[in-house]
C-alpha cells in the first residue's frame, strides 16, 4: 500500500461472514480498503467501478457456483505452490453442525461436470509439470454419495496420477467410497 497508495485491498472469505470481531479488526487497519462479508464474485465489479463505500461491505446475493471460472494458474510461477493446487466445488455446508465456522454460510454447490473440466484443465501438459496434487477445498466433498461417486468416476476416467485428497462427512462414508 506504501509504494502504490492507488492499489485497493481487499478482505475476505468465510472467516469474514462467521467472525464480525474479524472483519471489525480487519475494518481497522488503514492498509485495508474493503472488508468483504458475502461472496466476493457479486461485489468485485462494484468496488472496481467505485460504486461502493470503503469499510465493511455486506452482500446478501448469493453467487451460481456454475458460473465461478477456476483460477489461470499459467499466469502465475507455479513452482511457489509447491506442486499444490486448491479446488473448491462447493461453499458452505447442508449439515449445520452448531460446532463448525461454515455453519451460517449458505450452501451452494457447483456442478460436477464443471469441476471435472477444471480439474482436466489443471492436469493438461501445460499444469502437469507443476501440479501433483489437487486439494479439494471443500469442507464435505462427500455430503452426498451420488455427488461424489461421480466426482471420483470422472476423476477415474481420466486415468491421470495427480493424487488428490478433500474433506469428507464421516458419516457418509461407506466402503463404496
Amino acid at each position: 500500500k506504501r509504494l502504490k497508495p492507488e492499489i485497493k485491498i481487499i478482505v475476505g472469505g468465510f472467516h469474514i461472514q462467521v467472525s464480525k470481531s474479524f472483519s471489525e479488526l480487519c475494518a481497522r487497519l488503514p492498509e485495508i480498503d474493503y472488508v468483504i462479508s458475502g461472496d466476493l464474485e457479486t461485489s468485485i465489479e462494484d468496488i472496481y467501478n467505485n460504486k461502493v463505500q470503503k469499510g465493511v461491505v455486506h452482500y446478501s446475493e448469493t453467487v451460481d457456483m456454475s458460473l465461478i471460472y477456476p483460477p489461470v494458474y499459467n499466469t502465475l510461477d507455479l513452482k511457489q505452490f509447491d506442486g499444490r493446487i486448491m479446488l473448491s466445488t462447493s461453499r458452505g455446508c447442508p449439515q449445520k453442525c452448531e460446532f463448525c465456522a461454515t455453519n451460517p454460510i449458505p450452501f451452494k454447490k457447483s456442478n460436477i461436470d464443471g469441476v471435472l473440466e477444471t480439474f482436466k484443465m489443471y492436469s493438461n501438459k501445460l499444469y502437469r509439470k507443476h501440479v501433483n496434487l489437487i486439494h479439494f477445498n471443500d469442507p464435505t466433498l462427500n455430503f452426498t454419495k451420488k455427488r461424489i461417486n461421480d466426482l471420483l468416476d470422472g476423476l477415474k476416467a481420466m486415468n491421470n496420477d495427480i493424487e488428490v485428497k478433500g474433506d469428507t462427512i464421516l458419516k457418509n462414508l461407506d466402503d463404496d467410497i
